[in-house]
């Protein structure tokens, strides 16, 4: 069954409010943890912090998904979850096409992805979008995150 253009317009409407509340969102959660880390000297651990210390009463829920957004204290930035995971499965496939071409042009596989570095295949090992860290499964040759500490 087609949508109807009520519905259609219904439907982009909140996407775009959905869009709109989780820019404010994230606007407001990137200022929080910028005042923390004026007031304590170094970024949050966890977004759960900027309520226990008072910053915000409480944290804010992605209108879309639900849960709370994803924050990587690594590199201070803060997702929709989903975002983190989506651009996480992407720099899993590209890095391992880069494996499969270096291996192509090498004759055998790094052991890890810093040697990609060291020939200046890469700049730098990218961080992981969820606070993990990408490496090589040694046996198998193919890119695997291991979970954060």
């Amino acid at each position: 069954m087609e949508e109807s253009q009520s519905e259609i317009q219904q439907r982009i409407a909140r996407q775009n409010r959905d869009r709109t509340i989780r820019e404010r969102n994230i606007f407001i959660l990137t200022q929080k943890v910028q005042e923390y880390r004026q007031q304590f000297g170094q970024p949050p651990g966890e977004l759960e912090d900027l309520v226990r210390r008072e910053l915000l009463p409480a944290l804010p829920a992605d209108p879309e998904e639900g849960e709370t957004y994803y924050y990587n204290p690594s590199t201070e930035e803060i997702v929709a979850y989903n975002e983190a995971l989506e651009k996480q499965q992407q720099l899993l496939q590209g890095l391992q096409a880069v494996i499969e071409r270096f291996h192509e042009d090498h004759g055998y596989y790094p052991e890890e992805l810093e040697e990609l570095v060291s020939v200046g295949v890469l700049i730098q090992v990218p961080p992981d979008p969820l606070g993990g860290a990408f490496g090589i499964d040694r046996w198998t040759h193919q890119v695997h995150v291991a979970p954060p500490e």
